[in-house]
This record gives C-alpha cells, structure tokens and sequence, in this order.
C-alpha cells in the first residue's frame, strides 16, 4: 500500500477496521492515499471530509466540486477493474458494485467499501463513515454533525407548516409516462424533510413511469421538475404545462411548477441539506429559513 502523497495533509488516525453499507468489515492496515470514487455521492463525501486532495479516480458524473473534474475519470455505469487497477488506488468508493468488480478488487487485493445511503439521515453516516475510512474520523463527525444540525434548523422552521402535495418529475421520458420517485427514494424523504408530501409515496419502488392519467388524479400543490437541467429533453414549466390535459392542474394554474438542479436533489451527499432548502423554498415561499442553512465545506449550489 503506498503512504505518502506529495502535498498532502496529514491524517489525524489511521482507519484500522470500518463497516461499510454492506455489512463488510473493511481493513485497511494503513491510511489510504490513492483513492477512486465511482459516484458522484461518494466523491463529494469525500471533499467534505477533507480527502478530495487524495482522489486519483472518479467516475464520469463526479463533477462537484469543481476542482473533482480534474481528476482522471472512468465510466461510472460498467467500470472496467482493469483500467482502475491501472491507477493504483489503495481504496475505492463505490455506491452498487457488481459482482465482478468486488471479485476483481478482491482478487487484487485492493480494499473497497460501498457507500449507499437510502435515506437523508443516512447521510450524516456516509460522512462518519468516510472519514473513518480516510483517517480523518474528526473532520467526518464534524461535518456529519454539521448536517444534521441543519436538517433539524430546517425541521424547527418548518414545524407548523401544512405539508404540501408535490409531484417529482425525474425524467421526462416519452412525454406520456414520466419517471417520478416513490418511497423507496431517499428524495421521497428529502420532499417531507422540506415540507412536502410525495403523490406517489404510496409506491414501494425508488422510481417508474407513470401515466398521465395518474398525475392529473394526484392533482398536485406544486410540481418540482427535477429534469430541468438535464442534457437531453430539458423541461420548462411552460413545457410542463402544455402537455396534454395538464393546464387543469392546481400546480400549473397557481403558477407552482418549478425546475430544480437534478446533481443536487439526486445525489445522497452532504449537498441534500442545500437540497432540502432549496426545496423548503419552492414549497413553502413564505417562510423565513435560517441564513446559515449550508454546507460549506463543498461549496455553494450550482
């Protein structure tokens, strides 16, 4: 394992054993120094806990913070274990790893550990979790109790609010059947965090395609269009608005249908805080939230 990176602070304790999302014991005999990312979650966890300066790998989606798109990237949907073998790394972060890339890793004898937090208190674990991993357990809890801290600022303000019924549109799709999220998505939980009801929480799935039909029965208070920043099929709320049938929508006819950067809402890293406030705001625009409600050690929302 190497141990030295030119540049780098020194870390404050060395991992020794750590339990990742999968239940594995990870050991590391050492403080790992070369690290891969293959999410964009993981990576940004990484850079809040004070080991981004460490990453010589990351998948093709981990573009935030900034400074991450200069690191060396793989492609995050079918990583190749030879090619990040390639890079030496003395640990890799992954969010779903296949069964072939455990084996391969394991094969190699290159420790890794999986990072898949379902819901936005698991969060504040990834960022314990990942400074344990990185030697840096302080910084970690620092930041973890950090979020937390905001989560409950946001919950206080948003106390005697009535929830308000939102639809989440993920993707577009074919026009006719849009992907949207049920409770199986931590962005289900981070619409309740922020003063919401999901209309498909009733759904024990993470997301699918619904039908028009069901969105126009939901009849939403307001629709948040998390495709609004995608690169392909963009939404608008005057898009939105002309499909079919839907000029009949509370949402639409209120004026209540808004766009919301889809990195910041998708991915289950520190940033979710920035995303339940920005929520908090479309759904509840009226209500004076705490200035200090950010997460700065990543940096502000795009």
């Amino acid at each position: 394992m190497l141990t030295t990176v030119v540049g780098c602070r020194q870390p404050d304790h060395a991992p020794g054993v750590v339990v990742d999302d999968l239940g594995r014991a990870v050991v590391l005999a050492k403080t790992p120094q070369r690290l891969a990312s293959l999410s964009p979650a993981t990576t940004e966890l990484l850079y809040a806990v004070g080991c981004g300066e460490r990453l010589v790998l990351r998948d093709g989606w981990s573009d935030y913070p900034p400074q991450a798109k200069k690191v060396s990237k793989i492609d995050g949907l079918q990583p190749s274990a030879e090619a990040i073998l390639a890079f030496r790394p003395d640990l890799v972060l992954v969010n779903f790893p296949s069964p072939s890339l455990q084996a391969a890793l394991d094969g190699a004898g290159v420790p890794w550990a999986a990072l898949s937090p379902e819901t936005v208190p698991a969060v504040a674990r990834s960022l314990r979790l990942v400074g344990q991993l990185c030697g840096e357990p302080k910084r970690g809890a620092e930041q973890a109790t950090r979020f937390e801290s905001g989560m409950a600022k946001l919950s206080e303000a948003l106390r005697n609010q009535p929830k308000v019924k939102v639809f989440y549109e993920m993707d577009v799709g074919d026009g006719t059947r849009p992907f949207t999220i049920g409770r199986r998505s931590f962005a289900s939980g981070l619409l309740e965090a922020a003063g919401g009801r999901n209309v498909f929480a009733d759904r024990n799935e993470a997301w699918f395609p619904v039908g028009l039909e069901a969105i126009l029965a939901a009849d939403p208070d307001v629709v948040v269009l998390g495709d609004g920043d995608v690169p392909e099929h963009p939404q608008t709320p005057a898009l939105f608005a002309a499909r079919n049938g839907f000029a009949q929508l509370r949402a639409v006819q209120q004026q209540r249908v808004a766009p919301i950067s889809a990195s910041l809402v998708a991915r289950p890293g520190p940033r979710l805080l920035l995303a339940a406030v920005a929520l908090a705001r479309i759904l509840h625009p009226s209500v004076a939230l705490p200035a200090d409600l950010t997460v700065t050690q990543v940096g502000p929302a795009r």
